[in-house]
């Protein structure tokens, strides 16, 4: 019976299967939802995950978009920027031209539409193809971002003088990796470009004008280490 199977009913099985691992992912998620590094991207991070779950719910087979819309979601929650338009989110990970118009569209309208769903087996055209092919990885889940940063750990920075700050941001990314990996995804990826940076870092609001991904906060914490010599956790406060 099972060499009877067409491809196409294959197809639709397999579909059938990412479905409800999907859906369940989500839910899982939900009941142990992290709260956006920013608290005031936290109500757009919930409107993209509203978003994935209409998806889920209510695309039948289509759940690449709501696989993209849930990735965008965690991608808001990750940035320690305030988010004030989608051109200015386009420079962090999984945020294309699509998301960020929707995120236009929820700064002019207060919600995001509901887009139409098709219900087409092993078909997700409906995805948000800039997102899903974007070179910037996202890093939830941490095994991918926490091999990368394993790689580069402990290099030489470009100008020697920045040295101490990048291995500070290591330090303070490995204790946020224990606690939460998309956190300490961040921080690993602000310690590289403190290392690729040629400027010295003199201050957090010069390293925000001259090094790609420095925010506000981040910029704290290199004024923390100038002032003090040490990052602190969070939790040793």
């Amino acid at each position: 019976f099972i060499r009877l199977i067409n491809d196409s009913t294959t197809e639709s099985l397999v579909a059938i299967v990412d479905y409800h691992k999907s859906s369940d992912a989500i839910m899982s998620s939900s009941s142990n939802k992290q709260q956006a590094l920013n608290p005031k991207n936290e109500k757009l991070a919930q409107a993209f995950e509203a978003l994935a779950a209409y998806e889920f719910q209510h695309g039948g087979l289509n759940t690449g978009a709501g696989a993209s819309y849930s990735k965008i979601a965690m991608a808001i929650r990750d940035v320690d920027d305030e988010i004030t338009s989608g051109k200015q989110a386009m420079q962090y990970r999984d945020i294309g031209e699509k998301s960020a118009a929707m995120i236009d569209e929820y700064f002019e309208k207060g919600h995001i539409s509901k887009p139409a769903t098709k219900k087409v087996p092993g078909h997700d055209s409906d995805t948000d193809s800039d997102e899903s092919s974007s070179p910037r990885q996202s890093s939830h889940g941490g095994h991918g971002e926490v091999s990368r940063y394993k790689d580069r750990k402990h290099k030489h920075a470009k100008n020697p003088k920045n040295q101490d700050v990048a291995e500070a941001m290591e330090e303070y990314a490995d204790h946020e990796f224990e606690r939460k990996a998309g956190s300490g995804a961040v921080y690993a990826k602000i310690a590289r470009a403190v290392r690729d940076t040629d400027e010295e870092i003199t201050s957090g609001d010069q390293a925000k004008e001259d090094v790609r991904g420095i925010g506000d906060v981040s910029a704290s914490k290199i004024d923390e280490y100038l002032d003090t010599g040490k990052i602190q956790p969070p939790d040793e406060k």
